[in-house]
């Protein structure tokens, strides 16, 4: 079954769904909806697990004919591949697929029933173009109209410039929100898996209903469906194949049913002609319970049928009724407020300018070439943090085109401050003298990402280190008369400010106690972001703030590794694995009053 998983929903012949599948707290639909409906088809005796079958198109023409609906073992049913796998199908031929689709169910919790017609004639040179109308009606309580949504929408699939299968949804009222897709042909990883790729997009392309039966026996084998077969051959060389599909999804407590009828006709090489599904949905706590299955109504159900007729194909002249280039998008420039250049801690958002405008899809993802320069916070924003020395290009790329825009930045250190002179500072070179001598014990958590409960180098509850804090420089600290505040702003600020605080002992003697195991297979890392003093009237320190942040770096390690770890060799250990930042919180540590030797 090569190449079935490559184009897996590409071309969609279904109107957008405006439907909640919920099995849970919804009535049982509308009884008028279900008229349409023969849910029995769904629960034949057929129903069991089914072997998957490898199967080749060539041994179609070895079935026998003479007998009029006679049952076809597994062993001969090796026609079944021209639907799963779809470079075997005949794709010269089909020229026109009518395509009728009726279902009910609930939208925003109220009744509803939709209907689309559509009609798609294919052309020469691997392009569908299809024109269709979706009429969706909500239904009140006495299965009235409520409300009525109704639109008519142009479709073009198509092949370009043999490297991009394409496909667009256009709804002329805006009703229903434009689709679009775009997939790269030519990124298989060798040849033999390159040329199927090919074939199989133009399948999608010109086989009719073949695509559409292409994409739901994918969809459902992808759930884990049970699936069992059954064929007849019809004394017309038609030969008939049958396929009920069955699913318990006990997360979202549903069960899924479905049958799929396909017609191919054996004298041109098994060529897809009608192609008819039913697809539902039922509680599964109800389906399980009633003795006779053809009572229960389902959630949703639908019924689709899609009858293709065989011609020569013609040219396509004129215009497309979608312009192709304008809907995807075909450039992403990227830029940095104020030049390409950041400094280490620095977060900013880049900039897009993508191209063209009226491109429907443009949502991106960001990615970083080195993540110990540059890490990516947020996609939706683009948000980045500059993370260490060095230069590395940013990445956005739009998933539906694989349009890439990149960026170089530079990062360089963190500048230090102005900090002025030790002359200015003689209040807090005392408060620093006094600290000798007091006690600064936790006193709360400010409001942040939240307590990192369960962090290996999380604060105790013991207190600072007051001899440390006692000696730290105070020209590495900016200090404001008025307020009476200091900031460190030391370029050594991890490894002095993490000999002040309380952190827990990760156990080795060569590796810093910022530094732990964390979640089974990571390592956590507690940086230290600020550490501001508060100073008292009396030139004593009153409270201390400290900022700290929880990365933590994935590179899947197991314990007995992180063991091996030291402060000289744990980057290269590491290696270039994923950082996650878990946010910031700020300790305050009050001075709780002076040790037995107190203050003279």
């Amino acid at each position: 079954m090569k190449n079935r998983n490559l184009l897996i929903g590409v071309i969609a012949l279904l109107a957008p769904s405006l439907i909640a599948c919920n099995s849970e707290g919804v009535s049982t639909p509308s009884s008028a909806a279900s008229d349409s409906f023969d849910t029995s088809v769904l629960t034949s005796d057929l129903i069991s697990t089914g072997d998957s079958i490898s199967l080749g198109s060539s041994d179609i023409n070895s079935l026998d004919s003479s007998s009029e609906g006679e049952s076809i073992d597994n062993d001969s049913q090796k026609f079944v591949s021209m639907i799963i796998n779809a470079e075997n199908v005949d794709i010269n031929n089909a020229k026109t697929n009518k395509v009728d689709v009726t279902s009910f169910g609930y939208d925003g919790g109220k009744p509803y029933e939709q209907t689309l017609s559509a009609n798609y004639t294919t052309y020469q040179g691997d392009l569908t173009i299809g024109t269709g109308l979706v009429h969706h009606d909500i239904l009140n309580a006495n299965d009235e109209v409520e409300n009525t949504f109704e639109d008519t929408f142009d479709e073009v699939s198509m092949i370009k410039n043999n490297m991009y299968y394409i496909h667009a949804i256009d709804y002329q009222n805006n009703i229903f929100e434009d689709e679009t897709s775009q997939i790269n042909l030519l990124t298989a990883g060798n040849v033999e898996d390159l040329e199927g790729t090919i074939k199989s997009a133009q399948a999608q392309v010109s086989c009719g209903a073949g695509s559409k039966a292409y994409d739901d026996l994918y969809y459902v084998s992808a759930l884990g469906a049970d699936l069992s077969y059954t064929a007849s051959i019809a004394a017309t060389k038609t030969v008939t194949l049958t396929i009920w599909a069955e699913y318990d999804a006990e997360q979202s407590n549903q069960k899924f049913l479905g049958r799929y009828d396909y017609v191919f006709d054996n004298e041109t090489h098994g060529f897809l002609t009608k192609y008819t599904a039913t697809q539902a949905f039922y509680s599964l706590d109800q389906y399980t319970a009633a003795e006779d299955k053809t009572t229960i109504m389902p959630v949703q159900l639908s019924s689709e049928t899609n009858v293709v007729t065989q011609e020569t194909l013609d040219d396509f002249e004129g215009d497309l009724p979608i312009d192709m280039d304008s809907t995807f998008v075909q450039s992403i420039e990227l830029s940095l407020y104020g030049g390409n250049t950041m400094e280490v801690g620095e977060v900013a958002s880049l900039s897009a300018k993508i191209l063209p405008e009226t491109a429907i899809n443009k949502a991106l993802t960001f990615s970083s070439t080195n993540e110990n320069v540059i890490v990516v916070r947020n996609d939706s924003t683009g948000t980045i943090e500059a993370m260490g020395p060095g230069t590395c290009e940013v990445i956005a790329t739009n998933i539906e085109s694989g349009v890439e825009g990149r960026i170089s930045i530079t990062v360089n250190p963190k500048t230090k401050p102005d900090t002025g002179s030790d002359e200015e500072k003689a209040d807090l070179k005392a408060a620093l003298d006094k600290a000798l001598y007091a006690v600064f014990a936790k006193e709360t958590y400010c409001a942040g990402a939240g307590e990192f409960s369960g962090s290996p180098v999380l604060f105790t509850d013991g207190n600072l280190n007051q001899i440390s804090l006692s000696t730290l420089d105070i020209s590495n600290f900016i200090y404001n008369p008025r307020t009476r505040t200091a900031e460190y702003v030391g370029d050594d600020i991890q490894e002095r400010i993490s000999k002040l605080l309380p952190l827990k002992n990760n156990g080795l003697d060569n590796l810093s106690n910022y530094y732990g195991f964390a979640l089974g297979d990571s390592v956590c890392f507690q940086a230290v972001d600020s550490f501001i003093i508060h100073l008292g009237m009396e030139n004593e320190i009153s409270y201390i703030e400290v900022t700290v942040r929880n990365d933590y770096f994935a590179p899947d390690i197991t314990e007995e590794e992180f063991l091996e770890l030291t402060d000289d060799n744990i980057f290269e250990k590491l290696g270039e694995c994923a950082i996650n930042k878990w946010g910031s919180v700020t300790v305050y540590y009050e001075n709780a009053g002076t040790i037995e030797e107190s203050y003279e």
